[in-house]
């Protein structure tokens, strides 16, 4: 229940321009996850933090922004880091969004788990996203660590149900790569669309917070040279802590995006929690937009500023 003083600040900002107006934020319905990426070093690393969106929480967080959100056409992803599906009451956090009227935003998601596809075929998304590791159980199951016939009969029900709105992606690694001539056939014996598949490009987020350890575990698991034309990155095995350069300056990562406990970041790859710029369950983001403390992190996140940013790929 909103207090008389948050109806106020509700009612002062609901129409007022800002820097989020259309587009989208990401809510993190769920900081953990049940896949084991080969390319996602952060999620294996001691410091990431792990915990479940509260029901109640998103409650908070719609009502506060439900008249901003509409007005400026804002949606909400409902996944950041993690898996999103895993989350116990999922169904009931989308009924909550789009009971509120705000659009509700594309999943990505590894659907390697036991859920009712229809019931989440019934939501507007406009695109599902796919994640898988390899083409065969071998592959997939060790670059991702999902149980590779649960995914494959779960994109076989959801290609049944709507093909266009389903696109699966596999993220290159040295395991996968001699398999990525054979996705048309593999969306096709599912019965998805061949054009619906996304060949990813592979990065190295944040390489500054890696450990030596993290760096030579993605290497061993990810890298070698036949994939160098699908890297984010350019490397050299012989210098410290392999060299690590990004090909492309500058951040392509700035969105704001809501952790599980209702902490804003300005970086979609913050999956260590670096950043913290006030909380969205507690304050509208519009007001925590409308801060020096944001604006400044904005200003800093576009130069590259973050100890963190270096060589962010």
């Amino acid at each position: 229940m909103l207090s008389v003083k948050d109806m106020a600040r509700i009612a002062c900002y609901a129409f007022k321009p800002d820097i989020v107006t259309g587009g989208y934020v990401k809510l993190e319905v769920s900081a953990n996850c049940n896949a084991r990426c080969a390319w996602c070093w952060m999620f294996n690393s001691d410091t990431k933090p792990h915990g479940l969106i509260k029901v109640e929480d998103v409650e908070k967080f719609v009502a506060l922004n439900r008249a901003h959100f509409i007005a400026h056409k804002t949606g909400i992803m409902p996944f950041f880091n993690g898996e999103c599906l895993i989350h116990p009451r999922i169904f009931d956090i989308l009924d909550i969004i789009v009971a509120s009227g705000i659009r509700l935003k594309d999943i990505d998601t590894n659907l390697g788990m036991k859920i009712d596809i229809p019931k989440l075929l019934s939501y507007p998304f406009k695109h599902i996203r796919v994640n898988i590791g390899g083409l065969t159980k071998e592959v997939h199951e060790r670059m991702m660590g999902t149980d590779f016939g649960l995914v494959t009969d779960n994109l076989r029900k959801a290609f049944n149900i709507a093909p266009r709105r389903m696109f699966v992606k596999m993220v290159v690694t040295k395991d996968n790569f001699a398999q990525i001539g054979g996705m048309d056939e593999f969306m096709k014996s599912l019965g998805g669309l061949p054009e619906n598949k996304i060949i990813a490009d592979t990065g190295f987020a944040l390489p500054a917070m890696a450990s030596d350890k993290d760096i030579r575990g993605f290497f061993d698991s990810v890298v070698s040279p036949n994939i160098d034309r699908y890297l984010k990155f350019d490397y050299d095995l012989s210098k410290d802590r392999y060299g690590i350069k990004a090909r492309e300056k500058g951040c392509h990562f700035i969105l704001n995006c809501i952790t599980y406990n209702g902490k804003l970041t300005i970086c979609c790859q913050d999956q260590l929690g670096k950043l913290d710029l006030g909380n969205a369950f507690q304050t509208p983001l519009y007001e925590l937009i409308s801060t020096d403390e944001y604006k400044n992190a904005i200003l800093k996140a576009k130069s590259m500023g973050f100890d963190f940013c270096a060589e962010c790929n």
